[in-house]
């Protein structure tokens, strides 16, 4: 077996060095022709960073990314190459073979083209930022006819991450196709942007704190353009339980509901949204019907729908923060209005697409939740140690989740 398994890798190997061999001295005619971009015009591919003693440690999610044909042909998509490279050097190469991308641009191809023409369309934004609509349906399909677009979002079929002594500052995309009898490579560089967040914050909860779905966590925040680098948030009593009661009925059993909410640092109040009511959020609401929210689109919007009653704050320096999931009629903030880092804003709440009383919360670049993107957030009173045994240097909160921590 063990002589079978190194062979296999073997051929692979050799067949991946003939196919880049026999395409090196076309690959630059297809470009002209075949063009690759990404599928949001204003896409940051921001990693989540992190150092443990001496080795750093990058995720990425792999940006989305869409492949134009402009030829006159027909052209199949076969196998993609992903690299990870650092001052040029290839530290990491992930390869996805051609029946994984051929079933991935057949899904994502429907998928994307449902929300598009869907009775929601502003959800396309809210999962994939501010996307290039090519006027028409996108490719159901990896064989692309002339003018045809398809579309790959790769980080559905794997993880991009690297643990070492340098972290990664390149993506580089190569994707296989056929044209004919002719076999071709595109290659798409992305550089990565290494951020760090320009302002100081504190958490916007105290007491007993329990904190999910973070960065490293690939849920529906990670994979969700503006959520990118969000998380929720949870207040625990004493005795570090959730709820009042074994089995919570109503909105008041759950500890959270109602605790206050604090400004994370300075800033202007640029949005609020507070037309949510309270009622729907009740969970024996939800239990009997759970697409009864998306009814509230009409008359209130789909921002103050999905995000529930809401703050956003411009914090300064290009970061706004998003305070998501209030109770109906506590906000104490209007637009316009200066706020001081660790000022009572609201209440925690259930309002929005929530399962139940939590604090919604992200950085991003834009206060609009559809096309905005999301940045890294860390906070001054939650110390590298809590996040890690030998935690030096990080750009988000991640590694971990479920932090349970005291912030006074």
């Amino acid at each position: 077996m063990f002589f079978f398994k190194h062979l296999r890798s073997i051929f692979l190997f050799l067949v991946l060095f003939l196919l880049a061999s026999s395409i090196a001295a076309i690959a630059g005619d297809a470009g002209n022709e075949l063009r690759i971009g990404f599928l949001s015009e204003n896409k940051r591919v921001i990693p989540f960073i992190y150092q443990e003693g001496r080795y750093l440690f990058t995720n990425v999610k792999i940006p989305e990314i869409t492949i134009t044909n402009g030829s006159y042909d027909t052209v199949e998509i076969l196998n993609v190459i992903l690299e990870g490279k650092y001052a040029g050097d290839t530290f990491v190469k992930k390869l996805f073979q051609a029946g994984d991308v051929k079933k991935h641009m057949i899904e994502l191809g429907a998928r994307i083209n449902g929300l598009k023409n869907g009775k929601y369309p502003m959800s396309l934004n809210i999962s994939y930022g501010k996307f290039i609509d090519p006027g028409k349906n996108f490719a159901e399909t990896n064989i692309l006819s002339p003018s045809a677009v398809g579309v790959l979002a790769l980080w559905e079929l794997s993880w991009f991450e690297h643990i070492g002594r340098e972290e990664i500052d390149e993506l580089v995309f190569k994707i296989f196709c056929r044209r004919g009898n002719k076999l071709e490579m595109l290659k798409f560089p992305v550089k990565l942007e290494k951020y760090n967040q320009k302002n100081k914050y504190s958490f916007p909860l105290k007491g007993n704190i329990l904190i999910a779905n973070m960065s490293a966590n690939y849920c529906h925040h990670r994979i969700t353009n503006s959520q990118e680098f969000g998380f929720d948030a949870i207040c625990l009593d004493e005795k570090l339980s959730m709820n009042k009661k074994d089995q919570p009925a109503v909105l008041n059993d759950y500890f959270s509901y109602g605790q206050p909410i604090y400004a994370a640092a300075d800033g202007v109040v640029v949005k609020i949204a507070d037309k949510f009511p309270e009622c729907a959020s009740e969970p024996a609401v939800r239990k009997k019907n759970p697409n009864a929210m998306f009814g509230l689109i009409t008359k209130i919007g789909f921002d103050n729908t999905v995000g529930g009653n809401h703050v956003i704050i411009d914090h300064g320096n290009g970061e706004f923060g998003f305070y998501a999931h209030m109770c109906e009629g506590t906000i104490k903030v209007s637009p316009g209005e200066k706020v001081k880092k660790g000022q009572v804003i609201g209440k925690l709440g259930s309002t929005g697409n929530s399962d139940g009383p939590h604090l919604h919360f992200q950085v991003f670049d834009s206060p609009e939740l559809t096309t905005g993107n999301g940045l890294p957030v860390y906070f001054e009173n939650i110390p590298a140690d809590e996040l890690g045994s030998y935690r030096k240097n990080y750009n988000a909160l991640g590694g971990v989740d479920n932090l349970r921590i005291r912030l006074e």
